[in-house]
């Protein structure tokens, strides 16, 4: 009996070592609108702003990765066209001031890792 009541504890203390190591890189999901206020391109992100905070300082980063899915919206005479990017064609189309929706993970030191971005 005592045998296998510290077997289902262990088993239990596994599943909880396993499941708590494995969320500790995503704590919060996030879908929001910002303002561009950065590229920095080497390092694979955005530095971003809400869109009614000042347009000059940066509030946050937004990693892209290669995972990450990029939509560009073209509007002209009344039609809509959405392109779908690669995620490093985003540094030659995006520019400061632009805004961009983000939807992503906030990291555990307040970053955003981009699961897809609109602009």
């Amino acid at each position: 009996m005592q045998r296998s009541l510290a077997l289902c504890l262990m088993l239990v203390a596994a599943v909880l070592l396993g499941t708590v190591s494995r969320a500790g890189a995503q704590i919060l999901l996030v879908t929001g609108e910002y303002r561009v206020v950065d590229l920095d391109q080497p390092k694979n992100r955005i530095g971003v702003a809400l869109v009614e905070a000042r347009p000059d300082v940066r509030q946050n980063w937004v990693y892209v990765k290669l995972e990450t899915e990029v939509v560009q919206r073209h509007q002209k005479d009344g039609w809509i066209k959405d392109e779908m990017l690669k995620p490093e064609q985003i540094w030659s189309n995006l520019h400061k001031g632009d805004k961009i929706k983000v939807q992503g993970g906030r990291g555990w030191d307040g970053s955003i890792t981009a699961k897809s971005i609109w602009f």
